[in-house]
């Protein structure tokens, strides 16, 4: 059986691949595309939600170079994702381009943060989601039973660890420090 690291690897890989797919919806996916989107996006959730666990359990103790993209391939995710929103839902392509750039700008100077990584990802997930609900209700629903199943699976975790290192995180990300 391969190292859980190797495996961890995999789905993040192809994660990246799901980014692209999710893109070429986007450009060339016609009017049907929402459930393909949709499963992608459920597909690429699943996967980062298992590849840290896989990753941690791994008797090596070090991280792989593909392992240290985690955090990108996620947003390239969300990337793939807004690109389908420009190009079937509500976003107009300026104001993704602006939203990605943006985004771009702020990473180059200040790194990538997690918690940045986060808050970029959060209003495409949304949109998405949104139009998911309008257009299919089945695939919307899906999306949202999944963020539910997940805060359940992971509760206490989520309101005790996750939201705290995701405010630390933003005032990391944003320069403001906790205290006087």
């Amino acid at each position: 059986m391969p190292d859980p690291r190797t495996l961890a690897d995999a789905l993040t890989l192809s994660r990246a691949a799901a980014a692209l797919a999710l893109a070429g919806l986007g450009l060339d996916g016609g009017s049907e595309s929402l459930r393909p989107a949709a499963g992608l996006l459920l597909y690429s959730w699943t996967s980062d939600f298992f590849d840290g666990p896989l990753a941690r359990a791994s008797a090596r103790p070090h991280s792989t170079w593909i392992g240290r993209q985690d955090l990108a391939v996620d947003v390239a995710v969300s990337g793939g994702l807004l690109v389908w929103l420009c190009g079937h839902g509500p976003v107009p392509v300026w104001l993704g381009i602006l939203y990605a750039a943006l985004f771009l700008v702020h990473a180059l100077r200040r790194g990538l943060h997690r918690a940045i990584g986060m808050l970029v990802q959060g209003p495409v997930y949304a949109t998405f989601i949104g139009v998911a609900l309008v257009r299919d209700p089945a695939a919307g629903g899906l999306l949202v039973g999944w963020i539910v199943g997940v805060i359940v699976a992971t509760w206490p975790r989520f309101p005790q660890e996750v939201v705290p290192e995701f405010l630390a995180g933003m005032r990391a990300a944003f320069g403001r420090r906790e205290g006087p």
